[in-house]
């Protein structure tokens, strides 16, 4: 639900946009033919702004599907070479218009090499984590991501400083939780838990840590070396 929101706000705003302008070039063209000689040269010029912001709003409506088939894969194939920081960066601009208050998100990606993954898993293990920062950061909250290279490493650090979470919900984040609703057995921290399967059938590892008294670092260590030839051992520091 929570990319939906945000795949649904990026549209809204280009397709507003493109309303809007064939709307009025539709007008427009209706009275060029029978205004006045002095007034079509008014009216053409009005008519150029309009086409050009149709152009502008096609143009970053490209850029939002172009960053969707990113985001999702759909037309790749599963194990690829990817630039890293291109991924997190589009994971990051599909959940950022949903941050609450005054969040604010800070990112220093460095350069790293590239790396041979499942990019549609690292997609989903990125947004799961983003997405629980931004809960965790509340409406006054930062957020930090960050990347480097280290040996044959990769880690990308997820800092997020706010509401917090307790001990207990800390220590047990990455476990399974088995509830009854409705006559019906539901499981929670699926996500987490899944995304911490996911990095380590990578070959890497997540580990969360706290940050003073409130905030959280999310650390993702992912090894650089082929995915086929990746091992489950935990990365060392």
């Amino acid at each position: 639900m929570g990319t939906c929101g945000a795949v649904s706000h990026d549209f809204n705003s280009p397709i507003g946009a493109l309303r809007s302008s064939a709307e009025t070039v539709l007008c427009l063209a209706g009275r060029i033919s029978p205004a006045p000689a002095e007034k079509r040269e008014e009216l053409l010029a009005a008519l150029k702004e309009l086409c050009v912001a149709v152009r502008d709003s096609s143009e970053r409506l490209y850029s939002i599907i172009a960053r969707i088939q990113r985001f999702t894969n759909l037309d790749r194939a599963e194990v690829q070479s990817i630039d890293l920081n291109i991924l997190l960066q589009d994971v990051v601009t599909m959940f950022q218009s949903q941050a609450k208050g005054n969040v604010r998100v800070e990112m220093n990606l460095r350069t790293v090499p590239r790396l041979v993954c499942r990019p549609q898993q690292l997609s989903g293990v990125f947004s799961t984590l983003f997405s629980h920062a931004m809960h965790v950061a509340g409406e006054e909250g930062t957020i930090r991501l960050t990347t480097r290279q280290r040996d044959g490493w990769i880690d990308i650090c997820l800092q997020e400083e706010g509401g917090g979470i307790s001990s207990s919900e800390l220590a047990a984040i990455f476990h399974l939780n088995f509830g009854v609703s409705e006559n019906r057995i539901s499981s929670g921290n699926w996500s987490l838990f899944s995304s911490r399967h996911f990095v380590r059938e990578h070959g890497g590892d997540i580990t969360i840590a706290r940050l003073g008294k409130t905030g959280l670092t999310v650390t993702v260590t992912l090894p650089l070396k082929q995915l086929e030839d990746s091992t489950r051992d935990n990365p060392r520091s």
